[in-house]
């Protein structure tokens, strides 16, 4: 396991995303705020908007090249509500760090990215047959990923969803959330939801652990 060397005082790769993406949204905060405090309000605890910043760097389909090159990285930092930013920021301190232990910094950090931007090519190609007009934005793709590998590598370690007052074994957890996600995805239900993207995060996270070895060994 590569150790993780830092020179700014943080103690893993997974705090660096966390610190990053907390900086990337109080810029978001920022340009929202210019408009009023009724917008900054609606934005903060409603979600919907999409300011010039989030146009310019969250994914928009149907993509435009070569826009959407650099786009399927930079939307995995930006996010809507604050319970967006809140859900996906504890869930990747929280597993995170666990798969950063295992794996080393190097390996989580491929990972992590490798299956962000796929969760965003997966928008891509679903667009092409929907032709539906969107902007996502959020690494929900990534944390789906994330939670794909922990029930991986602990299937049996009980986690408590904050809607399900019992505890759920990890695997059946994750495979509760890829159904609800295609639930979600083919009735239309929950549309301001990137259900594309979790299903895209969960797909190329099982590619990147169970897929050929040649792409094991690129990401590892």
């Amino acid at each position: 396991m590569n150790r993780f060397r830092s020179t700014f005082g943080l103690a893993s790769a997974t705090q660096y995303l966390i610190v990053v993406t907390l900086i990337v949204y109080v810029i978001q905060v920022l340009n929202i705020s210019q408009y009023g405090s009724e917008v900054l309000s609606r934005c903060l605890f409603s979600g919907g908007c999409a300011t010039s910043f989030e146009r310019t760097f969250g994914l928009n389909t149907p993509a435009q090249l070569p826009d959407a090159l650099w786009q399927l990285v930079t939307y995995i930092f930006l996010h809507g509500p604050i319970w967006h930013i809140g859900f996906n920021m504890y869930a990747l301190w929280l597993f995170g760090n666990v798969l950063e232990r295992v794996w080393g910094a190097r390996r989580f950090v491929n990972f992590y990215f490798f299956t962000g931007i796929g969760a965003g090519i997966t928008t891509i190609i679903v667009s092409l047959f929907t032709q539906e007009l969107s902007l996502s934005i959020g690494a929900s793709g990534a944390i789906y990923g994330v939670l794909l590998a922990f029930a991986i590598l602990f299937p049996n370690t009980p986690l408590y969803l904050f809607f399900i007052p019992v505890p759920i074994r990890a695997k059946y957890a994750v495979i509760g959330l890829g159904v609800l996600a295609f639930y979600f995805a083919a009735s239309g239900t929950l549309s301001g939801i990137a259900n594309i993207a979790h299903l895209g995060g969960l797909l190329f996270g099982l590619l990147a652990l169970k897929g050929p070895r040649w792409l094991r060994r690129l990401l590892s």
